[in-house]
């Protein structure tokens, strides 16, 4: 699965690492270069995607948004929709029909990866300011591009879920669509949920 959907990333890499530029600019993007990667995703590659999904193969590149992009509709056979968005549509369907008086004015989804769970938040309620974190850079570039290319606002930034900079009480809904199958139970899950 990885080097059919490599090769297709290969092929268009150039376009794709250039065509970031080009942008809208209706959400923003935030990198830290000084963040730390944990080590559950430095030392493994996740789902066996070759250099997980935090390794730059090009300095400021996407390719690893990008594969794991189409990996992600190879993987589930065209199950997760036309955007892959079907577990944000999923939540957010039960979330409307259990509180459908709420109206977040700020939304976070921890563990964003390429934002394509986030995007259907962000158009269900486009007065709120939704944002959007992950701990790897290339997936970040790729979901920031992906949004702007269907003119959908989110604010993507560089963060590990374990600690913030975001202040007590700056959402009044934060949502996680498969970070935690992402992360390493015994060393972070109780971190994650103590945040302010």
């Amino acid at each position: 699965m990885w080097d059919a959907t490599i090769d297709v990333v290969e092929r268009d890499l150039e376009r794709l690492n250039t065509i970031h530029s080009l942008r809208r600019r209706c959400g923003t993007l935030q990198l830290d270069a000084s963040l730390e990667i944990p080590a559950y995703h430095r030392l493994v590659d996740i789902h066996l995607q070759p250099g997980g999904y935090h390794t730059e193969f090009v300095p400021g590149g996407l390719a690893a948004g990008a594969i794991y992009d189409l990996g992600l509709d190879m993987y589930s056979n065209g199950a997760m929709g036309r955007r892959n968005e079907y577990l944000g549509d999923l939540l957010l369907e039960y979330f409307v029909n259990v509180l459908p008086a709420r109206k977040p004015k700020r939304i976070l989804d921890m563990g964003c990866a390429i934002g394509n769970s986030t995007l259907p938040w962000a158009r269900r309620f486009p007065a709120a300011r939704v944002d959007a974190i992950d701990v790897a850079a290339p997936q970040l570039r790729y979901g920031h591009l992906r949004a702007e290319s269907f003119g959908v606002p989110v604010h993507f930034s560089q963060q590990n879920a374990e600690h913030t900079n975001f202040s007590a009480a700056s959402f009044d809904l934060i949502v996680s669509h498969i970070m935690l199958h992402e992360t390493s139970a015994r060393s972070c899950v109780r971190r994650v949920f103590r945040q302010p």
